[in-house]
């Protein structure tokens, strides 16, 4: 070869086109598009470094049917020890130019993840220190996509799968996962050591003890990049043997064992949705199918001792004592024993209008109290429980949940609005805010404004009524000796109007529970106002575990003084002080006060208003004044003359008061626009002029 050619441009040129003119010449290559050796385009390797600058070194020329891609990575772009020739890059590359899909990280046309490309790779680009980046075969997806093979989809559960494996041809299998969003699936095959993946450099052991040589691919994923729904094109369940993440972690590094499994508990899971969801906890969307006992045979093949298309794993992590709970799946056995085999207590339902009723049979839609001795993981393992619709009466119901979260805004009712309140009680109880979901497995109260149905459905969303925020309001904790801890609240009225005429109760108490705390009444949000005066927040302890402690987080902006009566005397909270200790004298009963500070500006608006902006006309700058009397959510929109909406000036949940936001209309011609304040309950529209 004509080495001198690489090193000035277009010397590279000339060596391509007489490599290309000698493989016709011999007869690799043909011209003729009737001549079985033709081929449309052709890739040319140079066993040197990048001749045409460090990242122009890939790619086609302009015009041309044939593309330069240099054999070596050089430490322009990589560090020196990680530099060697790669067959897989320039597959990758040559794929990318003639029209395949880059393998760019995170890149919101067509992208695929890298780290998730191919299982027997080592690298994207560059060596071993990185895992599955490099493709040295196209993906099944494209393969399929370009009508080169066509997979064979798998319709109902089987066992003892052979997943065939022929290197001339290739065998896909499909499996379309139940509820999957849009066109998501999941493909596998068995891929060996042959062709173009002998030259993937590897650690020779990581392929040799791997339990199956089978890939598994997730495709069509919808995920969330840059604040909008993207679709990947390929996943790869890597096997790579490492618990660092459950991205890369197909089978975990707890051993070369013999066999592995993809399932809803697996790391990483069949899920439905975005891979990162993984990283966190109770996120995951289950596809609830499994793919057990993979394994390798003498032959080549893959054995799979089971498929289950239908197949949902519940699992629920709980702490010791008393807890709200259900039936995720739909199971083989209901009897109480079975389903809840470590419960130390009888299983407790609830019928509302009765009272508790001790269950030894259950059933999937209602909730129940069980009491457990030690933190465990709760398993439910059947087929998917995908909707439920589920009776309630006016007032407390305890509910169950089914096989996936579902969003607290999923949630339907029939007649709609009818949900006051939910709560889950886990050493304590916990307010469900709209951010929240059910989860799988747990039981809920649910407090019902009348007679009705809840519905939940697995990809469904039903927007509920708006809610009272929590969170800006004052929290006072109460913790008993053993660590059990309940959050009760207080809010001002006067700003949070939300609240004025909800029932702000919790569920009846468990009689056999050992930990409860609740304001007198039974109530979880007391309220107080300018009108009220001092109120008597009296909080009722239930507990056998002294001393108890009472803590708090008081917001400011809510104008709330408060007092309490200890042991003593009388006494201020504040902010220097934020935690008190009470012992078994106290009856378990923590006397607390509060009132509206005099120092507060109760002079809050008495009605909606939007006000005209000032200046007017402008240029480029004007002020929108409003007034806000209830909390709720708030729109300042601006629109031009045709309607068509220019600015969003404010979007935001806003309590009571006057407020001003300021548009900067630099960025538009001359001439009338309008802008409009919109609530729930109030809209109004004004006119303004910029002149420039």
């Amino acid at each position: 070869m004509k080495q001198y050619y690489t090193d000035t441009y277009p010397g590279g040129t000339l060596l391509a086109l007489e490599a290309i003119q000698k493989a016709i010449n011999e007869g690799y290559i043909s011209e003729d598009s009737t001549d079985p050796n033709y081929y449309d385009n052709y890739a040319v390797v140079f066993a040197q470094y990048p001749i045409r600058g460090t990242y122009n070194m890939i790619g086609a020329l302009p015009n041309h049917r044939w593309y330069i891609l240099s054999e070596q990575m050089g430490s322009e772009i990589y560090n020196p020890d990680e530099t060697f020739t790669h067959i897989g890059l320039h597959l990758n590359s040559f794929g990318v130019d003639i029209g395949f899909y880059d393998l760019g990280f995170d890149v919101p046309i067509n992208p695929t993840h890298t780290w998730n490309f191919d299982l027997m790779s080592t690298g994207w680009a560059n060596g071993p220190l990185r895992k599955g980046e490099c493709s040295a075969t196209l993906a099944p997806y494209f393969r399929i996509e370009k009508e080169w093979i066509e997979p064979t989809t798998i319709t109902n559960d089987t066992s003892n799968f052979i997943v065939e494996y022929d290197y001339d041809s290739s065998k896909i299998y499909r499996i379309n996962p139940i509820d999957a969003p849009g066109n998501m699936h999941y493909l596998f095959e068995v891929r060996k050591r042959e062709g173009f993946d002998l030259y993937v450099p590897e650690p020779p052991e990581t392929y040799q003890n791997q339990p199956g040589t089978l890939l598994i691919w997730q495709n069509d994923v919808e995920f969330w990049f840059q604040n909008e729904i993207v679709i990947d094109k390929i996943r790869l369940k890597q096997a790579d043997y490492s618990d660092e993440s459950q991205l890369n972690d197909f089978f975990p590094s707890v051993g070369y064992n013999n066999y592995q499994s993809l399932n809803d508990t697996t790391l990483p899971a069949a899920s439905l949705g975005d891979i990162f969801d993984e990283y966190y906890e109770n996120y995951i969307r289950p596809a609830h199918f499994a793919i057990n006992g993979i394994h390798k045979l003498g032959n080549g093949n893959t054995l799979i001792d089971e498929i289950k298309l239908n197949h949902a794993i519940i699992r629920n992590k709980i702490s010791s004592g008393w807890k709200t709970v259900s039936v995720g799946a739909i199971l083989s056995d209901y009897s109480a024993s079975s389903v809840f085999p470590t419960a130390i207590s009888s299983v407790y339902g609830y019928i509302p209008g009765q009272g508790y009723v001790v269950r030894t049979t259950l059933a999937n839609g209602p909730g129940y109290w069980v009491n457990f001795g030690a933190a465990q993981t709760l398993v439910h393992t059947g087929l998917i429980l995908d909707s439920l619709n589920i009776p309630v009466k006016s007032g407390w119901n305890l509910i169950g949940s089914i096989s996936d979260k579902v969003p607290k805004l999923n949630i339907c009712t029939k007649p709609p609005g009818l949900i006051v309140s939910m709560y889950f009680y886990d050493g304590g109880y916990n307010y469900l805010t709209n951010s929240d979901s059910l989860k799988p497995g747990r039981g809920y109260w649910l407090n019902a404004e009348s007679d009705g149905n809840v519905i939940l459905l697995r990809n469904y969303e039903c927007p509920e009524s708006e809610q009272f925020n929590i969170a800006s309001m004052d929290k006072f904790i109460i913790t008993d000796a053993n660590g059990k801890t309940q959050d009760l609240y207080v809010a001002n009225v006067d700003i949070d109007t939300t609240i004025a005429d909800v029932d702000r109760s919790l569920p009846p108490p468990l009689p056999v529970i050992d930990f409860d705390a609740r304001f007198n009444y039974g109530e979880f949000i007391k309220a107080v106002s300018v009108d009220s005066g001092e109120v008597d927040l009296e909080i009722d302890v239930l507990t056998n575990d002294y001393p108890i402690t009472l803590s708090w987080e008081i917001n400011p902006a809510n104008g709330i003084e408060y007092s309490f009566i200890s042991d003593s005397g009388l006494g201020k909270v504040s902010s220097l002080n934020k935690k008190l200790t009470f012992d078994e004298n106290s009856n378990g009963k923590i006397k607390l006060f509060g009132k509206i500070s005099s120092s507060f500006n109760s002079n809050l608006p008495e009605r909606f208003e939007l006000y005209q902006n000032y200046p007017n006309p402008f240029n480029p700058l004007t002020t929108i004044k409003y007034d806000i009397v209830k909390a709720q959510d708030v729109k300042v929109i601006v629109y031009d003359i045709l309607g068509r909406e220019v600015a969003t000036l404010v979007n935001a949940q806003q309590r009571p008061g006057t407020y001003e936001v300021r548009w900067d209309a630099s960025n538009v011609s001359s001439g009338i626009y309008f802008y409009q304040l919109k609530t729930k309950d109030y809209v109004d529209t004004k006119k303004m002029i910029l002149l420039k």
